[in-house]
């Protein structure tokens, strides 16, 4: 498993925005160098405002399933960081999507590539705690774009299915 306590994730708003979440809770997974940091800061906001945060550590891939199917969205606010470097390509928020979970993320790095701004998820500005917090609610108090948003998800990631990215990768061979 990668490092998900890396400055790029941007973890410290994902904290920040649950001061404005009424009823939420927050979950991490993964392990890394900034963990610590993160959650001395998510103890501080669980002890200001009594909101509930989770620090699961490290997961195998079919804990991370459970963990998936039992959460209401995703939230990637990621950052670029102080040294350029960005998000690539969230093979995590494909994970999600498979789970039908809808995504709330920031626009930043490849992100954008995956997340469709309004159909399989909501797209904020990078640090944009405000924002984000208020596309979560958003998903979580409208059924009908929660709903639309999860069938959204999950065709977005069978487009990225092995068995589709074969296929896709036949046919073009087969014309050149």
């Amino acid at each position: 498993m990668s490092d998900v306590w890396q400055k790029k994730k941007g973890l410290k708003y994902a904290i920040k925005e649950m001061r404005n979440l009424e009823n939420a809770l927050l979950v991490f997974a993964g392990k890394g160098q900034l963990r610590e940091e993160v959650k001395r800061q998510a103890d501080k906001v669980m002890r200001e405002t009594g909101k509930k945060i989770v620090f699961l550590g490290a997961k195998t891939h079919e804990e991370l399933k459970k963990i998936y199917a039992s959460a209401d969205l995703f939230v990637m606010p990621s950052i670029t960081a102080k040294d350029g470097d960005k998000e690539g390509f969230g093979l995590v928020i494909l994970e999600a999507f498979a789970s039908g979970l809808p995504i709330v993320a920031s626009r930043s790095g490849g992100i954008t590539d995956i997340v469709k701004d309004g159909v399989n998820g909501f797209l904020v500005e990078e640090k944009d705690v405000s924002g984000m917090a208020e596309q979560i609610d958003r998903l979580l108090k409208d059924e009908e774009i929660y709903n639309k948003m999860q069938i959204e998800a999950k065709k977005s990631a069978q487009q990225y299915d092995y068995r589709q990215i074969a296929a896709r990768y036949a046919r073009f061979l087969k014309l050149i």
